[in-house]
């Protein structure tokens, strides 16, 4: 989409500078009005790589959180497979001599 506003935008200036050469190949002054577009042409394609950049930036952004919300994702997702294994795993009451390894184990270090 952006590609295709700076094509737009190419063939609009590429018109205008041969009006302009038109008349400078005359030898005749370049009407007010084609050097105001010239001018508007220039200042729209500014405008534009300017709000493309700032749009691929924004993308770049929302890609990078995605991917970490995806890995805190895989972590907690991790973890919840190790919690219910120990839970599945047949104790029928708590282990005092381990519980402060097994909550540690569990988090510590943990999402």
């Amino acid at each position: 989409m952006s590609s295709e506003a700076l094509e737009k935008l190419s063939i609009v200036r590429e018109k205008a500078e041969r009006e302009k050469q038109h008349y400078e190949s005359l030898q005749e002054p370049i009407p007010m009005a084609v050097s105001e577009k010239l001018g508007q042409i220039n200042s729209l394609e500014e405008s534009i790589k300017d709000a493309i950049e700032q749009k691929e930036q924004y993308l770049l952004e929302a890609k990078a959180d995605r991917e970490q919300f995806e890995n805190s994702m895989h972590q907690v997702t991790e973890w919840l497979h190790g919690a219910e294994d120990m839970v599945d795993s047949g104790y029928d009451g708590l282990d005092y001599d381990t519980i402060n390894s097994t909550l540690s184990e569990y988090t510590v270090g943990t999402v």
